[in-house]
């Protein structure tokens, strides 16, 4: 249910910036199935891929990828680093700009 839940703070943030395009990975396989899943689902996090599919509309383009765990270490990290920490931006910073742009080629 974390997965899932993260799955729909990340898909608001990027609403909130107006990105058109994103790619979102995460290290739970089930919720990564069950959000590319077109079946209905029963499962206990169910109504929370329900509600993470209605942002999925607002984007151009949105990839959905499982990664390992071992592999998302520096997302773990960070955010360990930045949970209470409220950020509002109008664009984004133009540190991560290329981080972004890079994820995309």
């Amino acid at each position: 249910a974390v997965e899932a839940l993260a799955a729909i703070k990340a898909l608001s943030f990027a609403q909130k910036l107006n990105l058109s395009s994103i790619i979102l990975e995460g290290d739970s396989e089930t919720v990564t199935k069950a959000l590319k899943s077109e079946d209905e689902l029963f499962s206990y996090h169910g109504h929370l891929i329900v509600e993470a599919k209605l942002f999925f509309d607002f984007f151009h383009y949105l990839s959905l990828s499982h990664i390992c765990t071992q592999g998302n270490s520096v997302a773990h990290n960070l955010a360990r680093h930045v949970s209470g920490l409220l950020a509002r931006m109008k664009d984004v910073p133009p540190h991560l700009n290329f981080v972004l742009l890079a994820n995309f080629d």
